[in-house]
């Protein structure tokens, strides 16, 4: 019989969660010193264009929230109550890693905008709402 998986507790998915964090947390700071420290070819940003960045950044914002408080909340509750439950175990897994995601994401808005010509105060936000953001959803434990 061959054997089986180690099952997955919330310490070691804690402190995966937290290496996880850490690091895309480390490559958004890396992203802002890159874009910031790189020669840009300054051009005049489309309106519609950064509507349309800010407007996507903004849903993928609320979507990171609202999965927040619908998903890992009440999946680390069910872990406070049955440390066990293999099913919110992994709820808080994914749903943290898709929330880390999308505020990466932010930042990497901001970072291509600088790439494309925009210029530093409209990049700056995006850097800005996506760290914070991370630093919001630092993993706790159950």
């Amino acid at each position: 019989m061959p054997p089986q998986p180690p099952v997955s507790t919330i310490d070691t998915t804690l402190r995966g969660l937290r290496t996880l964090h850490l690091i895309l947390l480390v490559a958004m700071l890396l992203y802002v010193v890159i874009a910031e420290r790189t020669q840009h070819q300054p051009i005049d940003m489309n309106r519609k264009f950064l509507a349309g960045i800010t407007g996507v950044a903004v849903i993928m914002i609320g979507l990171a929230l609202y999965l927040q408080v619908k998903k890992i909340r009440p999946a680390m509750e069910a872990l406070q109550a049955k440390p066990d439950d293999i099913d919110s175990l992994s709820t808080w897994r994914f749903t943290s890693l898709v929330c880390y995601v999308l505020a990466e994401a932010v930042v990497l808005f901001g970072f291509c905008l600088r790439f494309l010509g925009g210029a530093r105060t409209l990049s700056i936000p995006f850097y800005g709402v996506g760290i914070v953001l991370m630093l919001f959803l630092f993993p706790r434990r159950p």
